[in-house]
């Protein structure tokens, strides 16, 4: 008697799913940890990026503590060591970034590079000792400002409106109107006291006519000689010259048949004392 018997392929076809299914679970595991590893490198430079950024900073807040104390940017590159980095903070007082010249020369440009592992950031600011108004071409304090048939070369300012003003840069207002509303407080400008020159103008003398009351010059003295020639001749132009050489009357004293003549440089009062040509010692 024949036993017939029947074969089956199901565990093998079972056995072929579930290998595949390994198969692709470990390559989607590993794709999955090259994502990861990578995360973690960006993740890692990222974090050294803003580590690097904050440390530049770091250096840009030295520089500008020491600007402040010695008001020049003549300072020597400072080198320091931080947060497990370096900075270096250095002023340039002509060239900027691209090595050209700065707009004004009381500019300076101020750069700190950091650096931590192979990071590198670089941070610059423009410093200036001098108010912010010093940086434009004109600045104005009044409500509206026109000015006809004049060109700007340059940023200007003004406290209100503007208009009919020719400019080739940017006419800044606090308004707006007629320009670009400036974008923080209005620039500061040196203030002075008046009362200084309102002082020196109110202590000028004044005559009764309201014009200004004449000088008194006391005890200005000049003094004649007969120049070392006796006789009814008189010096000659020379010897006038010589005598008076180094005084007053330098080159004030013209000769003209042995008379001395002299014209007073201030309208006034004189007193003249006369001695006598006898040669006596008295004076009248």
């Amino acid at each position: 008697m024949r036993c017939l018997i029947k074969r089956s392929n199901g565990g093998f076809i079972l056995l072929g799913t579930a290998l595949g299914i390994f198969l692709i679970l470990s390559l989607f595991s590993i794709y999955l940890l090259r994502i990861v590893v990578n995360e973690n490198v960006i993740s890692g430079y990222n974090l050294l990026d803003i580590r690097t950024r904050n440390l530049s900073q770091t250096g840009l807040e030295h520089g500008l503590q020491l600007f402040k104390e010695n008001g020049t940017p003549y300072v020597a590159p400072i080198e320091r060591s931080f947060n497990n980095g370096n900075y270096t903070i250095t002023f340039d007082p002509l060239l900027n970034q691209n090595g050209t010249s700065l707009p004004y020369s009381h500019f300076a440009m101020l750069k700190s590079a950091a650096m931590i592992n192979d990071v590198v950031r670089n941070s610059r600011v423009f410093l200036s000792s001098y108010p912010d108004a010093f940086n434009l071409a004109f600045y104005g304090d009044s409500e509206t400002f026109t000015q006809s048939g004049t060109t700007f070369s340059g940023d200007i300012y003004s406290n209100g409106n503007v208009s009919n003003l020719t400019i080739s840069g940017t006419a800044y207002t606090t308004t707006g109107s007629g320009g670009t509303i400036h974008p923080g407080s209005p620039p500061s400008f040196p203030s002075h006291n008046a009362s200084y020159f309102q002082t020196i103008i109110s202590e000028v003398p004044v005559d009764s006519s309201g014009g200004e009351e004449e000088e008194v010059i006391q005890d200005w003295t000049v003094e004649f000689t007969n120049c070392g020639q006796s006789g009814r001749n008189g010096p000659s132009q020379g010897q006038v010259n010589s005598t008076y050489t180094g005084t007053d009357l330098s080159g004030q004293v013209t000769v003209n048949n042995g008379i001395q003549s002299w014209t007073v440089p201030y309208t006034g009062a004189y007193t003249m004392q006369v001695y006598g040509a006898r040669g006596g010692n008295g004076a009248t």
